[in-house]
């Protein structure tokens, strides 16, 4: 069974005219109403942000209400320098796997394998 967890990734554009050059991605599990919570506080910890993109949402089957999320944003932050802040959760993780642009159905199976 998936659990409420929130897992990052993030790379730096080296361009030398790149305004907000680190693209975060991030993959949440959690309530509908928290992950709107643990959202608005990455936004805030991380800004200014800009080129927001909402990746994928739905409901995690069997979780009793739980949701999985996935967006992205660009930021001139490439540190969460609090990110007790964000989420206070020891399932707090980086993960590469956030790395690859995905479709609908790799979103789902990336989700499936979460623990």
């Amino acid at each position: 069974m998936v659990s409420r967890q929130l897992r990052w990734y993030m790379r730096t554009d080296i361009g030398e005219q790149v305004s907000q050059r680190h693209k975060w991605t991030v993959a949440l599990v959690n309530t509908s109403r928290e992950i709107m919570l643990i959202r608005e506080r990455i936004f805030a910890e991380m800004a200014p942000v800009s080129e927001v993109e909402e990746y994928f949402e739905v409901p995690v089957s069997g979780s009793r209400g739980l949701h999985f999320k996935a967006f992205s944003f660009s930021s001139d932050k490439g540190k969460i320098e609090r990110p007790e802040r964000v989420y206070n959760s020891r399932r707090f993780y980086y993960d590469r796997n956030l790395s690859v642009v995905r479709d609908e159905a790799s979103w789902e199976e990336y989700m499936l394998r979460l623990n």
